[in-house]
C-alpha cells in the first residue's frame, strides 16, 4: 500500500472497541431443545463489544446466550445476554446484547482493572 493511500482500513480489521487479552472462567448457559445447558469455558479476550472465549462444546453463530463471568474469588457473578458471532473448534466469538448503562460501566471497570494488572 502506497503511504500516500488515504483509504480507510478494511472493516474486517477495524474494531469498534479494543479487545483485551484475559484468562478467566465462565459458564455460557444455551436453550436445548427447551432446557438450559451449561457450558464451561474460559474467557480468553473481553472488551466492551464482546469477548472471546475457548467452551467445552459447541454453539452455533447467530445463537443467543446467557454468560456469567467472575472475576477474582471474591467478586459478584456478572451475568451478560450475548450472541455467537463466530466459532473455530472450540473458541468462540461472542457480542453482548443489550447492555444497561450499569453493566457498560461495570465491564469498563473490569476493563479497566485488567489493563492495570497485566498477567504475570
Amino acid at each position: 500500500m502506497d503511504a500516500n493511500d488515504n483509504r480507510a482500513p478494511s472493516p474486517r480489521r477495524q474494531r469498534r472497541h479494543p479487545r483485551h487479552d484475559l484468562d478467566e472462567r465462565l459458564v455460557v448457559t444455551c436453550d436445548q431443545g427447551g432446557k438450559p445447558k451449561n457450558l464451561h469455558g474460559r474467557c480468553t479476550s473481553l472488551s466492551l463489544g464482546g469477548f472471546g472465549a475457548v467452551l467445552a462444546g459447541h454453539l452455533e453463530s447467530g445463537e443467543v446466550v446467557s454468560v456469567e463471568f467472575r472475576f477474582g474469588p471474591s467478586s459478584l457473578p456478572m451475568r451478560l445476554r450475548a450472541h455467537v458471532r463466530h466459532r473455530r473448534g472450540f473458541h468462540h466469538g461472542f457480542e453482548f446484547l443489550g447492555l444497561s448503562t450499569a453493566q457498560t460501566r461495570s465491564l469498563r471497570d473490569l476493563i479497566s482493572e485488567v489493563i492495570r494488572s497485566p498477567e504475570e
